[in-house]
């Protein structure tokens, strides 16, 4: 009995561990390449591709599965890319004046031979504008796909090596280099597209800095190589944020606040905008992470040494609201609204934003879906919702932990503006009245019969087929209606109105006299 026990402790400890395991934050993907996983772009939950430094790996699940979609020529080795649309990439080689473009979403390429050996390359924009930097201190860029390059040096600044480049728009860029006997970190930025460049940043640092990621919101920006640069005014000014050990090779911002460094031992991760960093327990350890790239703020990828891939599904470690909003106003089954009505509901704890949906079939579609409203109300715009319809809506707490419950659904009714519903019975056939007082001046009544639901239009039209006036272009509920026509600032004359609904289509005659 006592073996037996010793047995079923040992069972109950593994099968701990293995519940351990499977709750990491970090899982492990397996993947067909060889080498190291030296870039990863995400598209969305399912489609995201991979690169060794000889092939690209491509997975439409997610993950689950990942195949090899393209093989290196022999003797070549990649040495990084740019994917600007889920089915449209390029990428180029290490020590090889050619690149590749797919634009199958990585099933065919196409060569394409380069005016040099790039160190880095950019698209910006679009496919027509190209820049890159090469190892003669060169900088060249193409406005026209490379049918004519432009180039200028970027030698002079004690640098013997550019090591990476990055333009915020079509004018205004950095490159990053420096020396391997000094020691020496510069960073150079130009306003006018290459042309010139300027030293931003020259500092004597703990290793030689080449390479490095950019990420700007407006004039905000980051720069990472060995160390953490921030600026505020778009690049004229740096201020080094850490001085943390250890080579970055990856940065990716979700904004200002939030985001993701690779390092060449592992995993950080920021909540105030680069300030301070926070190693993250991925689960392995001796992984160099070469990339970082999330959908949103919980789900992403990283790459690294040795083939590895991991993804996360709660890396922002927030969890979502817990609780439902509780709709207030305008009350359920209302009549009578504004088609601009001001839509309020409690708040919720935790919640950051609220998403706001509007409908008339029930969620199947929404005619309003807002998803960063930051208080408890919205007043819905003009032109969105329309007179004498039915419509649903609810409302949801969000923060960067993801979605919460949604509401109950409530629905209100809009009123009728400019035309009134008369009586209570369904008419059994369509019909347009005699306008009342005929000859008018200046108002007139018109009334119109709907024994179904129907849009309907009511168009007033002069003498020569000018239409002058629309009373009703809406969806109406079977009824009697009646439309007030006021003509005071027509000339007096002969008009003509005409009702179009659901299949009927009806024209008379009004007179106008002043």
């Amino acid at each position: 009995m006592e073996y037996i026990m010793k047995i079923l402790k040992c069972f109950i400890v593994l099968l701990l561990m293995s519940s351990g395991l499977f709750s990491q934050s970090w899982m492990v993907q397996s993947n067909p390449g060889t080498g190291n996983i030296i870039a990863i772009q995400a598209f969305d939950t399912n489609l995201v591709y991979a690169l060794t430094g000889t092939q690209v790996l491509k997975t439409t699940n997610g993950g689950t599965n990942w195949n090899i979609v393209f093989t290196a020529p022999p003797s070549r080795t990649f040495k990084n890319w740019q994917w600007d649309q889920p089915n449209v990439g390029n990428l180029w080689f290490t020590n090889w004046n050619q690149k590749f473009k797919t634009t199958d979403g990585g099933f065919n390429w196409t060569p394409y031979i380069l005016p040099g050996v790039p160190n880095d390359m950019q698209y910006l924009n679009d496919t027509n504008n190209i820049y890159f930097i090469d190892n003669s201190q060169s900088f060249l860029y193409t406005t026209n796909s490379g049918s004519n390059w432009y180039s200028s040096s970027v030698s002079g600044f004690t640098i013997n090596s550019l090591g990476s480049m990055y333009f915020v728009n079509q004018q205004t860029g950095f490159v990053n280099g420096g020396t391997s006997w000094t020691y020496l970190h510069r960073l150079l930025r130009t306003t006018d597209r290459g042309f010139t460049w300027t030293t931003n940043m020259a500092s004597n640092t703990n290793g030689y800095e080449g390479g490095g990621d950019f990420k700007f919101f407006g004039n905000i920006g980051f720069h990472v190589s060995n160390r953490t640069y921030k600026t505020t005014n778009m690049g004229e000014n740096w201020v080094i944020l850490n001085n943390q050990s250890g080579g970055r090779n990856s940065l990716f911002m979700h904004d200002p606040q939030w985001g993701w460094l690779g390092k060449s031992d592992g995993l950080l991760k920021t909540t105030d905008g680069c300030s301070t960093w926070v190693n993250q327990n991925i689960g392995i350890s001796g992984v160099s992470i070469y990339e970082v790239s999330f959908i949103n703020y919980n789900t992403g990828w990283i790459c690294g040494s040795s083939g590895h891939i991991l993804k996360t599904t709660n890396g922002s470690g927030v969890t979502p609201p817990a609780q439902a909003p509780t709709l207030t106003s305008p009350p359920n089954n209302s009549t009578g609204q504004s088609i601009t009505p001001l839509l309020q509901w409690n708040s919720v704890p935790n919640a950051v934003n609220y998403r706001v949906q509007v409908s008339i079939d029930v969620f199947n579609s929404t005619v309003l879906d807002y998803d960063t409203v930051s208080v408890t109300q919205l007043q819905v715009p003009p032109g969105f919702l329309n007179n004498n319809v039915l419509y649903y809506w609810r409302v949801t707490a969000l923060n960067i932990g993801g979605q919460g419950p949604w509401s109950v659904v409530w629905n209100f009714r809009t009123g009728l503006v400019g035309i009134n519903q008369t009586g209570n019975e369904i008419p059994s056939v369509y019909k347009l009245y005699n306008n009342y007082p005929n000859p008018f001046n200046p108002v007139t009544k018109i009334k119109f019969d709907i024994p179904q639901q129907s849009f309907t239009k009511l168009i007033i039209y002069d003498i020569s087929g000018k239409e002058v006036s629309m009373l009703v272009n809406e969806q109406l509920n079977p009824g009697s209606y009646e439309a007030d026509f006021d003509a005071s600032k027509l000339p007096s004359g002969v008009y003509f109105y005409k009702i179009s609904s659901g299949g009927y289509a009806q024209v008379k005659k009004m007179i106008l006299v002043k």
